[in-house]
Parts: C-alpha cells; sequence; structure tokens
C-alpha cells in the first residue's frame, strides 16, 4: 500500500519522487487492465497533490472508458481548468461533456478556443 506524509521542506523532493512513482504504478496497473486499482492510485495522487493534471486526466479517461461518466466529467473537468492549453485534456474534457450531452458547453470551450 502507497502513502505520502504532509510535506515539509525538506520532505519535498522526496514526496515528488513518491507521487511520481505512485503515478508510474497506476499507470502499469491501467495497462494490465487493472482499472479499480489503477483508480485507487489516481485518488492517493490528488489526494496529495491536487494540482496534479495528469492523475486527474488518466482517472477521467478511465471513468470515461468506462462509461462512468458523470466522474470522467468530474475528473476531466479538473484536468482541464489546471491545464487549459493541453489538447489532451481539452479533447477529453469535450468527449465527456458530449457523451453527457452537454453541447452548449463544448461550442463554448470551441469559441474560446478560436479566438
Amino acid at each position: 500500500m502507497f502513502f505520502f506524509a504532509s510535506i515539509s521542506k525538506g520532505q519535498e523532493q522526496s514526496n515528488n519522487r513518491d507521487y511520481q512513482y505512485v503515478l508510474i504504478e497506476a499507470v502499469k496497473k491501467k495497462n494490465l487492465g487493472n482499472l479499480p486499482e489503477a483508480i485507487k492510485l489516481y485518488g492517493l495522487v490528488i489526494k496529495d497533490k491536487p494540482d496534479c493534471a495528469v492523475a486527474y486526466f488518466e482517472a477521467g479517461s478511465i471513468y470515461l472508458a468506462t462509461n462512468q461518466l458523470d466522474l470522467a466529467r468530474k475528473n476531466l473537468a479538473m484536468a482541464y481548468a489546471l491545464d487549459p492549453g493541453n489538447e489532451w485534456y481539452t479533447i477529453a474534457y469535450m468527449n465527456s461533456l458530449g457523451a453527457l450531452e452537454e453541447h452548449e458547453e463544448v461550442v463554448e470551450i470551441l469559441k474560446g478556443k478560436i479566438k
């Protein structure tokens, strides 16, 4: 089981390695098809590092692929909010909105991108 300690200034570099390790483990679990375990690991990263857009993106992608659309939208919205310039996050978020038939929001995002 993985866990994170609270960050102090001296532990910041170690904690950075810890969350990266957990991200790598989550990708392994995802690639091996163990999606529930991958989701748990992405959740640990998000809990410890709530500004980690990639963890939200990966979790949201799993939720989208498994038709858990509300969870997909929530996680992909966070990834997009944290890094709106990332094309992968934008496309995935719009896909989740489209799956929920929230087409007007997709149009607004696209309008913002062409300005």
